[in-house]
């Protein structure tokens, strides 16, 4: 770190500016060594730099981090911060003066417009929920991950799953960690970052989800070069763990010595590191290795916020250009025919816990759900050809998985081998890909899923429990789920809605995230051209709400079992369900 000198004595200065970086090693190490050479200027890390001015009215710079002042009992101190890429430290300091010399009046209309913004950021949409402790808890939990979400999401990068911007000291098996540990490291792991940014579909939230679009879209080139040198097919492949540039997460991927020992037979984990040949350019985790399905389930989420913004600007240029690479590849790497002439998807996984799997509910049902939705949403951005090409394959795509005793239901994979981590692919076609729930043909199938679930994570963490459960229509087990979610924060740290560490780290955002989403689809759920009022909720609970849909908002307030008010300029038609008792 370097110390900066202002040139008023009433201030301390102060930076860190990136003088190395790993980036050309990072993309060397997964063999994109060429890409390094050529794009060198684009280096995201080198001279990067990020800096602080403390200064105040009757302050003296006592040293080169120290402060001090006279008597007086009122100060009114600003602390200015910047991050750009400079050629060295100093170059930072013009731009911290420019923040700090405005004139009292400036600072003041930079106050107004603070306020201006949070509060139009809370009309825009509410949940308050009463009738007991347990409800209060829940409508304070939902506020101030609300809250959290909007302090973090409108920064150049992504919300962090494992910590957002709020990492705290922490205690993993015995040991202390710093501010700056994470559990899991500084990757992006969309599987966790995903929760963040569902509930801001409902929520109004459009503007907090674009950080995440744009990471995804500026490393698109990255992306079809890696994808192009690792798979030999067109499009780009989305990694499940990414660094903010586009390659995979390094540990993920695999270092060049664990690599060769893999190949040679010499790993020392072989249900954790494998490699198919000496060509394979996987990832060498296991877990990880063809976990693609979250490329689709971002162009989902992207047509989920199209839908209740009608932000055709949104849709071209930030969804369209992902879908288009996404499903390249997935065209060009899935080839195979079975004897009914579709599509087989195979070798696959389900998630993080099939590893051998063909034909992947996840798959399957984020290809069919993203080829729909495209054809359904985008008409104007599809030439004839590639409509008439999509529509083709989505009829050679294989049907969803499932299996008959008794009831029909719902499979990981239409073949799959041993268990080997703890999620329940079969219900991602409840969540993220509804093609089951309230209001929809063979609901039972879905509960039936639900009852046969092999994970019951509860109401902690990334556990998608909460939300199947409430895009199922059970009430009670809903009620249950958001309730020990809400009621369930970091017990070493103070702020109610710093949950965790679960899973992941504290404070724990995936926990706050399935809060919200599914106590919104407990209130209402719309899509279909229907809106479902309370299709999951319990008895002895009230509700005022403001929520976004396709095409508009409804707003209610439901109290002693009777809707006291509602309004909907949203689309689809209205369907009223009754509380549900245990």
């Amino acid at each position: 770190d370097e110390v900066l000198t202002p040139p008023s004595r009433d201030a301390i200065a102060w930076c860190h500016r990136n003088t190395h970086s790993c980036w050309a090693a990072n993309l060397g190490q997964q063999h994109l060594a060429e890409w390094a050479a050529t794009h060198a200027a684009e280096d995201p890390l080198l001279g990067r730099a990020f800096g602080c001015l403390v200064s105040g009215a009757g302050l003296d710079r006592r040293d080169h981090l120290q402060l001090t002042g006279d008597n007086r009992t009122r100060w009114e101190i600003l602390v200015a911060t910047a991050c750009e890429r400079i050629a060295s430290p100093n170059d930072l300091l013009p731009s911290l003066l420019a923040l700090t010399v405005a004139q009292p009046a400036a600072h003041a209309g930079t106050r107004t417009a603070h306020e201006a913004w949070w509060k139009s950021f809370w009309e825009r949409s509410w949940i308050r929920v009463s009738g007991d402790a347990a409800a209060d808890a829940v409508t304070q939990g939902y506020a101030l991950q609300r809250f959290l979400f909007a302090c973090a999401g409108r920064g150049r990068f992504p919300i962090k799953f494992n910590g957002s911007l709020f990492t705290v000291r922490g205690r993993l098996d015995g040991r202390t960690f710093s501010p700056d540990w994470r559990r899991w490291g500084g990757a992006f792991w969309f599987q966790n970052t995903r929760l963040a940014y569902w509930p801001m579909v409902m929520g109004g939230d459009a503007d907090l989800a674009l950080p995440l679009f744009r990471m995804y879209r500026e490393a698109l080139p990255l992306a079809c070069a890696r994808t192009m040198a690792h798979h030999g097919v067109a499009g780009a492949v989305m990694p499940e763990t990414t660094t903010p540039w586009g390659t995979w997460g390094v540990g993920d991927y695999g270092y060049p010595a664990e690599r060769s020992a893999c190949r040679e037979g010499r790993a020392e984990r072989r249900d954790f590191y494998q490699l198919d040949g000496p060509d394979d350019h996987h990832a060498l985790c296991g877990y990880l290795r063809r976990h693609f399905s979250g490329a689709l389930e971002l162009v989902a989420l992207g047509l989920d916020l199209h839908a209740t913004t009608g932000d055709d600007a949104f849709l071209h240029t930030e969804v369209m250009p992902l879908a288009r690479a996404y499903l390249c590849f997935y065209h060009g790497y899935f080839r195979r025919r079975g004897l009914d002439g579709k599509l087989v998807l195979w070798p696959s996984q389900a998630l993080e816990t099939w590893h051998q799997a063909s034909d992947p509910l996840p798959e399957v049902a984020a290809l069919r759900w993203v080829l729909s939705g495209l054809l359904a949403r985008a008409a104007a951005d599809l030439g004839s050809d590639e409509r008439l090409a999509w529509q083709e394959w989505l009829r050679e795509l294989p049907d969803l998985p499932t299996r008959e005793h008794g009831q029909r239901f719902l499979l990981p994979a239409r073949s799959y081998d041993l268990n080997l981590n703890c999620e329940n692919a079969e219900l991602y076609a409840v969540f993220p890909f509804r093609f089951y729930g309230v209001g929809k043909a063979d609901l039972g199938i879905g509960r039936e899923t639900w009852e046969r679930r092999m994970n019951r994570n509860g109401g902690r963490g990334w556990s998608q429990d909460p939300i199947q459960a409430a895009l199922l229509g059970l009430g009670q087990e809903a009620r249950a789920f958001v309730v020990e979610a809400a009621t369930t924060p970091d017990p070493g740290s103070r702020f109610p809605a710093f949950w965790g560490p679960n899973f992941d780290w504290t404070p724990d955002q995936d926990h706050g995230g399935v809060l919200m989403i599914a106590l919104q689809r407990m209130v209402l759920q719309a899509e279909g051209g229907r809106v479902d009022l309370l299709p999951a909720w319990p008895t002895g609970w009230h509700v005022d709400f403001r929520l976004h849909v396709p095409g508009g908002t409804v707003q209610g307030t439901y109290h002693d079992g009777a809707w006291q008010r509602l309004k909907s300029n949203g689309t689809g038609d209205v369907h009223r369900h009754e509380p549900q008792t245990v």
